[in-house]
């Protein structure tokens, strides 16, 4: 069962639930009150990448034109800074799993924050339709949660201030979220990977570079006919240049989702791999 954030911290807080994650909304109160300095822990949840997926058979995300400007738009590192949580995405995949590119070796396709070619990418769609950016409505579509409403809100902001666009913010319980996204009504939705284990391929060299691909059995991988890590960066990063675009923030979770509450003294988890705790 799925449960709100913000339902979660109530239960705790009236002593109903043993274990519960910080709201984003909850986290500067939790951290300034010192009766939780005994309660917090930092539990990493797993290695996700926070993204958006935008909807190329509505206008006018149906534009190439318009998802580039709203991505160009988008400063990462305001949004990471706003949900305080993760790291602001360069690329799609976690730089902690192996053979994930990095910026150091691939900085020329790295995801980027220019918005002036945002502008003039909108300013060009809006000339050729015969229409001004604030004639354009974007809907954004995410399931309920602290974290996704604070994000959507921050994005909202900047492709508005940014492009001079409308947005439109529509939030749903998960159950009614995952069956409207495959309606297909909305212009972009908040979606995210996780991935499965801690190297760059997660099953896409499985599918795509591997000798007899998804079929190859489980126990064979990864030493049967796959690429090994010291060719894994520069395939990786061909592979990153497509579907860097609207990565977000990853989550390493190292505010919100990282510091947790636990009511009993059991021990506390551990990171597989080291974290940046700011």
């Amino acid at each position: 069962m799925m449960i709100n954030e913000s339902m979660a911290l109530a239960a705790y807080e009236a002593g109903n639930l043993d274990e519960s994650v910080i709201p984003t909304g909850d986290y500067d109160r939790i951290l300034s009150d010192p009766a939780f300095d005994s309660h917090r822990i930092f539990k990493p949840f797993n290695l996700r990448t926070e993204t958006l997926m935008y909807n190329i058979h509505l206008a006018p995300t149906d534009d190439l034109r318009v998802r580039q400007a709203l991505t160009l738009a988008l400063d990462r590192d305001k949004i990471t800074a706003a949900v305080k949580s993760g790291e602001p995405a360069r690329f799609y995949l976690n730089p902690l799993v192996n053979g994930a590119p990095s910026v150091e070796k691939f900085a020329e396709k790295a995801a980027v924050y220019n918005p002036e070619a945002a502008k003039a990418l909108i300013s060009s769609y809006c000339e050729e339709k015969g229409i001004q950016p604030q004639d354009l409505t974007i809907t954004y579509s995410f399931s309920i949660s602290d974290l996704h409403r604070i994000r959507a809100e921050v994005i909202a902001a900047m492709w508005h201030e940014t492009l001079g666009v409308q947005v439109e913010l529509v939030s749903s319980e998960w159950t009614v979220f995952s069956q409207k996204r495959k309606e297909g009504l909305q212009n972009v939705y908040r979606t995210a990977w996780i991935q499965d284990y801690l190297d760059a391929n997660n099953f896409t060299a499985d599918v795509f570079l591997c000798p007899g691909g998804y079929y190859q059995e489980s126990s064979d991988w990864p030493t049967i006919g796959c690429v090994d890590y010291e060719q894994a960066d520069p395939l990786y990063s061909e592979y990153a240049e497509l579907v860097t675009a609207a990565a977000l923030n990853r989550a390493r979770r190292v505010k919100s989702t990282l510091c947790g509450f636990r009511r009993h003294s059991y021990q506390s988890h551990g990171a597989l791999n080291p974290v940046q705790l700011e």
